[in-house]
Parts: C-alpha cells; structure tokens; sequence
C-alpha cells in the first residue's frame, strides 16, 4: 500500500510539474496573442461601425471629426520634438511628404465610404488581396522571385473571381463605382504602405508619421464639411460616435499592430492579418445580419490561404 501511494505521488507531482509549465507556456503564448487578437477584432470592428455610424451623420464630418482626434492625440505625443520634426519633413522631404497626403487620403476615403455605401466585408477582403498582391509584384521586381509573380497571378485570380461574384449583386453602375472604389482604396493603401516605408529609413518614428500623415484628410473633411454646410447638421450625440469612430478606426487598432509587429515580427504578423476578413465576415453577420453563403465566405478564405502563403 505504502509503496502505491508512493508511485501516485509521484505521478501527481510530476503530472502538476508538466500542467504547470504547460499552464505558463500556453499563459505566455497567449500574452503575445493579444495586441494581434485585438487588432484583428478593431479592425473588423471599424468597418462595422463606420457602416452603422456613416448612416446616422454625414460622412465628410464623421471624417472630419474623427481625424481631428487623431490629430491632436498624435501631436500631442510627439510635442517635445513637434517644431524638428515638421521642419525636417517640410525642408527635406517635401515631395515625399505630399505623395505620402496624397496616398493616405485615398485610402483612407474609401476606408470611410465603402462600408456606408456597400458590405463592410467587401473593403477589407479587396483591401487585404489588393495589397497584397502589389506586394508579391513588387517583390518580384526587386528580387525576380519567380514564386512572388506564381503567388502575385493566385491572388490577381481570385480577385478577378471575388468580383465576378459580386457581379449580379449592384446594377450595373453601382458595380463599376464599386469595383473602381475598392481597387483605388486598395492600391492607395499600398502606395501608402510604401512611402511610409520610405519615411521610416529616413529616421522617423512610427508616432511621428502617425502625426504628419492626417493633415490632407483632416483639411478634405473641413471643405467638404464647411461647403456642404454639414455643421449645421451637427448634434451633441455625433461626438461620441466620431470619437468612437476615431479610436476604433484611427488610433488604437495602429498602436496594437505597431505592438504585435514588436512581439511576434513582421512575418507572423502578416500571415496572422489574414484571419481580418473572416472575422469582418462573422461580425458582419452577427450584426447586420447580411446572409452569408458558401460563394460570399470562401472568397475570404482563399485570401486567407494566399497571404499564409506569402507571409
């Protein structure tokens, strides 16, 4: 009996040994996961609101006022260093700088637009295929990888397929608006992606250029706000809704992907931004109760699959 007990003690203690050390494996695992897992469940979560929200106030002020939050909270961060760093960009890097503008503004525009107008689920799946497949293109140039053109033309074709799809969804002119709109979001994010590369090799940090890059679309929303007269439409309830747009959209979902790019590297997080479109889809569904069938979700899988496959 003596001896029983003996061996059952030492399986519960080296069985408590293995829980334990799995517990703080899976604990620490799982403390690495949740800038990632937040940022995806954000930025699914924007589109779903801008969809709610752009439909309750007009859309040039919801941008004009949520990139104003954007604004003052990212200046204010970098105060101390706030005169050096907006002479250096305008005295060395002029061109640069409004290519940036330039490029943030049309992304960001469609950002706000497309789920007003069309599912949110659509932004981000053309989105997500958009860029990455200009990223597999342009690799390719860089490095004549044959497999980047191979993964460049996979996710070319099921765009091609992702639009086919959509094809009987619209009348005809709200198809074009919506195929030409999501390809323009969709390179312009790309482009942006690239001069804030750009940026980034010139010292700048990643706050810094979150504090110069609104300031196109901040004065955009303004005359469109100011020539429409939409201050007029303004009520004290829109304010909370803006805010919630600008934190949702703008500032925190940049500042958990800045996080999980620190912890888990650029590479895992790029192959982990793919679950974005399948969780937009559930959310969508869940929320707007738009019927998803086989045809509208396997689309967003399949670009899940590719960017796997180019992260």
């Amino acid at each position: 009996v003596s001896q029983s007990r003996y061996i059952i003690q030492k399986i519960l203690i080296y069985g408590d040994k293995r829980s334990i050390r799995y517990y703080v494996k899976m604990k620490r695992d799982g403390n690495k996961m949740i800038y990632m897992a937040l940022y995806i469940l954000l930025t699914a979560c924007s589109v779903i609101l801008i969809h709610f929200i752009g439909n309750q106030m007009p859309e040039m002020l919801m941008v004009f006022l949520s990139t104003s939050y954007a604004i003052i909270l990212f200046n204010l961060l970098i105060a101390k260093k706030w005169v050096s760093v907006y002479v250096k960009v305008l005295k060395q890097h002029p061109v640069q700088y409004i290519k940036l503008l330039i490029a943030l503004l049309v992304m960001w525009i469609g950002t706000f637009l497309i789920p007003i107008y069309f599912m949110p689920s659509s932004l981000i799946i053309t989105l997500m295929g958009i860029t990455s497949l200009c990223g597999s293109f342009a690799g390719y140039l860089a490095t004549r990888n044959k497999t980047l053109l191979l993964k460049g033309f996979l996710l070319t074709l099921n765009l091609c397929l992702f639009y086919l799809i959509y094809l009987h969804a619209f009348p005809l002119g709200t198809y074009v608006a919506f195929v030409l709109s999501t390809l323009v979001t969709g390179f312009g994010a790309f482009a942006y992606l690239k001069f804030s590369e750009g940026f980034t090799k010139q010292g700048f940090t990643a706050v810094q250029i979150l504090a110069l890059r609104f300031w196109l679309l901040w004065l955009v929303g303004l005359v469109c706000v100011v020539y429409n007269h939409a201050f007029t439409q303004f009520q004290f309830s829109m304010f909370p809704k803006s805010l919630l747009i600008g934190l949702v959209s703008l500032i925190l979902p940049i500042y958990f992907l800045q996080k999980s790019i620190e912890i888990l590297g650029g590479n895992r997080v790029g192959v982990l931004v793919g679950l974005v479109p399948v969780t937009t889809v559930i959310m969508q569904y869940i929320f707007i109760h738009h019927v998803i069938t086989l045809r509208f979700l396997w689309p967003s899988y399949r670009i899940y699959i590719y960017l796997v496959m180019i992260g």
